[in-house]
């Protein structure tokens, strides 16, 4: 009798975990808390798995503070988190710019012997990245390959906008060779934030270089692409060349927006264009673009 007691039990946190999981993947957060609360109330009670998945919603939906109170309610009930509940607790911390907090969770897994993943370490360093601690992604990064844990796309991507925010191009292309070096193919997010970081350290053609090899590899260059390199090309003192990446956007139909525009003047103004920068700006206002 007891131990149908016992199927009976697991069979409905089961349920419930999985209810939880479904509307956390339609973004529906009241509902999982009213399922989790229906539990509380009714039994049975939620387990580490449960947690987990409630954790995972919070993250969703970028409530980091209720994340937190449910991983500190897991604490309270003396539940030991496991890998998927602490690389939640990590995504969420990311995702609402908290890096400090995500390096003592991770801290909090060491303790515990969790061995992390390169899901773990590629939130840790998206959340260093977003979080300014740059120095700190560039450990984190270092540490996982002497883990032997093989970077992937989204590593990569991380660790390239961490070299554009600290203006360290030579760091950026190295890691966007040893992309290639493991035969990973660079996506467009990859392609952009690499030419910014052209742009931050005023070298225009390798940002051009960059863009050739979009080409290449048939890696489609969208708005955000174009502004790169018109930001690259001004702070290069290169009006002309942005002028020419200007004119060819618009001539693949992308339209340009506030920064495409801001970036035109900076550049004009730059290179003591007053009347091109004059022109820009009346376009601008014409199509109803405020800066």
């Amino acid at each position: 009798m007891k131990l149908v007691c016992q199927r009976h039990v697991i069979r409905d946190i089961i349920k419930y975990t999985s209810l939880i999981s479904a509307h956390s993947r339609g973004s529906n957060l009241e509902k999982c808390f009213q399922l989790f609360a229906e539990m509380q109330r009714r039994g049975p009670q939620p387990d580490v798995v449960t947690y987990t998945a409630m954790i995972h919603a919070c993250t969703k939906n970028k409530q980091l503070t209720m994340a937190c109170d449910l991983f500190g309610e897991l604490r309270a009930k003396r539940f030991d988190p496991d890998l998927v509940t602490c690389n939640s607790m990590i995504t969420a911390c990311e995702k609402g710019r908290q890096p400090t907090k995500a390096l003592d969770f991770f801290a909090d897994m060491q303790r515990h012997r969790i061995e992390p993943t390169v899901t773990t370490y590629n939130a840790l360093i998206s959340a260093c990245e977003k979080g300014k601690l740059l120095e700190k992604a560039f450990e984190l990064f270092a540490e996982m390959q002497r883990r032997c844990l093989q970077p992937c796309l989204i590593t990569y991507n991380a660790m390239i906008s961490a070299c554009e925010k600290s203006k360290r191009l030579d760091k950026a292309l190295d890691i966007f060779e040893g992309m290639e070096i493991h035969r990973l193919e660079p996506s467009a997010i990859t392609c952009n934030a690499l030419i910014s970081a052209c742009g931050q350290c005023q070298h225009p053609e390798k940002a051009e270089g960059i863009f050739l090899h979009m080409q290449q590899k048939r890696i489609q260059a969208s708005l955000i692409t174009y502004n790169a390199m018109i930001n690259a090309c001004g702070k290069g003192q290169h009006p002309e060349k942005a002028s020419e990446w200007f004119d060819l956007m618009k001539s693949q139909s992308i339209e340009p927006d506030v920064i495409t525009y801001n970036s035109m003047i900076s550049a004009c103004d730059r290179g003591s264009q007053l009347d091109k920068a004059l022109r820009v700006l009346d376009e601008m206002h014409r199509k109803s673009i405020r800066a």
